[in-house]
C-alpha cells in the first residue's frame, strides 16, 4: 500500500447532535469520497466523553469564552470516533465537513446540513485539521489495542509514533 500518511489519514468525531447522522455521513465517506471508514468507536457500543477527555480534545480552546460550551456539548450524549483512510482523506473530509459555523458553511456540507441552526458550537462533527491533529486525536480516543488489525501497519505506526 502506497500511502501519503500526511494526506491519506483523517480523524472524525461525531458530536452528540451529529450522532444520528453517522450512517448517512459514513455512506457519503465511502460512496462519494471513495474513502474507507477503517475504525469506529461508539457506533455499536456507546461511547461517552468525560469532561476531562473533552477538555483534552479541545485543549487548543482553553481560556476562550466558548470553551465551556464545547465541553458541555461533547459531554451531553453519545459520540462516535472514527478513522478514515484513502487517497486525500484529510483534504476531502475537511472540504465535505464545511466551515465550523453552519450559517457560513458551503451548501451540501455536513455542517451545513446537520449542524444546529441556533448554536454554532453544535456543528455535528469535529474533524482533524492537520496531520499532527489526526495523530493526537486518534490516540486520544483509541487505545493501541482498539486499532490493532483495523489499520494497516504503516498507519498504526504513524498514529502511535512507533
Amino acid at each position: 500500500m502506497n500511502m501519503n500518511l500526511e494526506r491519506d489519514v483523517e480523524f472524525i468525531l461525531f458530536k452528540p447532535e451529529g450522532y444520528k447522522y453517522a450512517d448517512t455521513i459514513f455512506y457519503e465517506i465511502e460512496n462519494e469520497l471513495n474513502l474507507q471508514v477503517a475504525a469506529t468507536k461508539g457506533r455499536d457500543i456507546p461511547y461517552y466523553l468525560t469532561r476531562e477527555k473533552a477538555d483534552e480534545h479541545y485543549y487548543m480552546h482553553r481560556g476562550k469564552p466558548f470553551h465551556h460550551l464545547n465541553l458541555d456539548n461533547l459531554t451531553s450524549g453519545r459520540v462516535i470516533a472514527s478513522v478514515v483512510l484513502g487517497e486525500d482523506a484529510l483534504p476531502k473530509v475537511i472540504k465535505k465537513a464545511g466551515y465550523w459555523d453552519r450559517s457560513e458553511a458551503e451548501k451540501g456540507t455536513w455542517r451545513e446540513r446537520f449542524g444546529d441552526k441556533k448554536e454554532i458550537h453544535k456543528n455535528a462533527i469535529h474533524r482533524a485539521d492537520t496531520p499532527s491533529d489526526v495523530k493526537r486525536e486518534t490516540s486520544l480516543h483509541f487505545s493501541r489495542e482498539e486499532l490493532v488489525g483495523k489499520l494497516p501497519t504503516i498507519v498504526y505506526q504513524y498514529i502511535f509514533g512507533i
